[in-house]
C-alpha cells in the first residue's frame, strides 16, 4: 500500500496574515486592530459599515474576516455574501440569542464569539488567529463509512484551515498510518464501521502511538451503555455523542489541537534543554556532561565505552572523597 492511494486535500490551506475587522465601534475597532498589528507584526485593516467593507475586500483579497453581525447599513444578507465569496469568517455580537446563534452556526464560518468583554475577546482572537496559522500543516484523519458524514466533518475541517484525509473504516486507516507507514497529526473515528470498528482501531493504533502523538475523537450515534468510557480505557483523547452541533465538534477538535501544539513546543523545549547541557557552546561538540547524563535520549542504546567511561568517572569520584 502506497500514501498516495488517499489524497490529502490541502489546497484551502492558507496563512493567515492579511485581516479585514468589520465593527461599527470605533473604540473597539481600533482596539482590536492594535492588540491583533502588536501581537502578530501585520497591519489590519478597519470598515466601520457593510458599504465600506464591500468596497474594500473587492480591493484586496482577505484571508481572515472578523466581523460584527449587525452593521448600521445591513442588507441582511452580508454574511451570505462573504461566504459566496469563500472568505473566512469570525463572526462577532453583543447579542446572546440562542437563536441568531443556532442559525449562523450552520453557516461554514469559523466561529461565533460574543463581545463580553475586550481582553476575552482580543485573547480569544489572538489565540484562533495563531491556531489557524498552525493549522495550515496539519492533516486530520476523517475515518466514518457515511459518505455524507465524512463531506460535513471535512466541511468543518476545511473552515478551520485543516488538510485532511478520509477513510471508510478502521481498517484503511490502520493500512494507511501502520502498514503504509504514513502521517496523519489528528483522527476523528466513528464507531461501528466494517472490517475494523473504531475501538478497535483505537487499541491497535494505542500499540504504536501514545495520546499524545496520535490524538483520537471518538464518535458515535450507539446507546451502549459504558462505551464512552471503553473508548477513553483504549485510548481515545475525546468522545463525541451524535449528533453533535458544528460548534460542538470545532471546538473539541481545537482543544486536542491546543494539546497536541502545546506537547510538541514542549518536547522541542526539552530537546532543546538537553542539548545545552550535554553540548559545548561554541563548538557544539559533547561535553564532559554528556557522559554522565543517563537519562538523555543519546545514552540510551550507547556503545560500551561510553558506558564504561561513565562508570569510570564515577569510581574516580567516589575514590577522590577518601
Amino acid at each position: 500500500m502506497q500514501c498516495d492511494q488517499y489524497s490529502i486535500i490541502n489546497s484551502h490551506c492558507k496563512i493567515i496574515k492579511h485581516i479585514l475587522i468589520i465593527e461599527d465601534s470605533v473604540s473597539l475597532g481600533n482596539h482590536l486592530k492594535e492588540m491583533i498589528d502588536e501581537y502578530f507584526s501585520f497591519r489590519c485593516d478597519i470598515a466601520l459599515t457593510e458599504a465600506q467593507a464591500n468596497e474594500m475586500i473587492r480591493r484586496k483579497r482577505y484571508d481572515l474576516i472578523i466581523t460584527d453581525v449587525y452593521l448600521p447599513d445591513s442588507s441582511g444578507n452580508f454574511l451570505g455574501e462573504l461566504i459566496r465569496n469563500n472568505l473566512r469568517l469570525i463572526v462577532m455580537t453583543a447579542n446572546d440569542n440562542d437563536e441568531l446563534r443556532s442559525s449562523i452556526l450552520t453557516l461554514p464560518i469559523i466561529d461565533y464569539v460574543l463581545k463580553n468583554d475586550a481582553k476575552t475577546l482580543v485573547d480569544y482572537l489572538i489565540n484562533t488567529i495563531q491556531r489557524l496559522n498552525s493549522n495550515r500543516d496539519t492533516v486530520i484523519g476523517i475515518c466514518d463509512d457515511s459518505k455524507t458524514s465524512r463531506h460535513l466533518m471535512a466541511q468543518l475541517v476545511e473552515s478551520q484551515n485543516l488538510a485532511f484525509v478520509e477513510f471508510a473504516n478502521g481498517q484503511e486507516v490502520y493500512d494507511f498510518l501502520i502498514k503504509a507507514n504514513c502521517h496523519i497529526d489528528v483522527l476523528v473515528s466513528d464507531y461501528e464501521m466494517p472490517k475494523m470498528n473504531g475501538l478497535e482501531l483505537i487499541r491497535h493504533l494505542r500499540h504504536e502511538y501514545l495520546t499524545c502523538e496520535l490524538p483520537i475523537i471518538a464518535i458515535s450515534s450507539s446507546d451502549k451503555p459504558h462505551l464512552t468510557v471503553q473508548f477513553l480505557k483504549a485510548g481515545a483523547n475525546d468522545y463525541i455523542k451524535k449528533p453533535f452541533g458544528n460548534e460542538e465538534l470545532c471546538t473539541r477538535l481545537n482543544l486536542t489541537l491546543d494539546q497536541l501544539y502545546a506537547n510538541r513546543r514542549n518536547k522541542s523545549l526539552r530537546i532543546a534543554l538537553e542539548k545545552a547541557a550535554t553540548h559545548d557552546f561554541l563548538t557544539q561538540l559533547y561535553n564532559r556532561n554528556f557522559f554522565f547524563y543517563p537519562d538523555s535520549s543519546h545514552y540510551s542504546g550507547c556503545n560500551p565505552s561510553k558506558k564504561a567511561l561513565w562508570y569510570f568517572d564515577d569510581r574516580y569520584r567516589s575514590f577522590q572523597t577518601y
